[in-house]
């Protein structure tokens, strides 16, 4: 499969993306806390002179074989709980000034009008 990623890369890749802050704000951490995100993804799994297992994300547009591909979900949940990464971001010094900006940005969205002046 030419131009395949592994599936182990393909989730550290979602993985890493997830991480990233979010563009609108570099200093205040996350406004939406992701609980738990489902990958439903499209594997070719080939046999290897080895004796292992190929699993490689079939690209979209791939001319596999529809027999050779399987279908894998796979759920990745955070390590803390919301509520214990709220208490860690509590104790962090700059707590009060994330929770201000995140407060306004409810409030006002992303333009800075108020959700009332729209």
């Amino acid at each position: 499969m030419p131009d395949s990623i592994g599936l182990a890369d393909f989730i550290a890749q979602v993985r890493a993306e997830l991480m990233q802050p979010e563009a609108e704000s570099v200093n205040a951490p996350k406004l939406l806390m992701v609980e738990e995100v489902e990958l439903q993804i499209q594997v070719g799994v080939t046999r290897q002179a080895n004796g292992g297992l190929n699993v490689q994300v079939v690209q979209l547009g791939g001319s596999a074989k529809r027999d050779d591909v399987h279908t894998v979900k796979v759920r990745l949940e955070p390590v803390l709980n919301h509520d214990q990464r709220l208490a860690e971001l509590m104790k962090d010094p700059r707590w009060d000034n994330w929770k201000k900006e995140i407060v306004e940005h409810t409030s006002k969205g992303i333009d800075g009008r108020s959700q009332r002046e729209a």
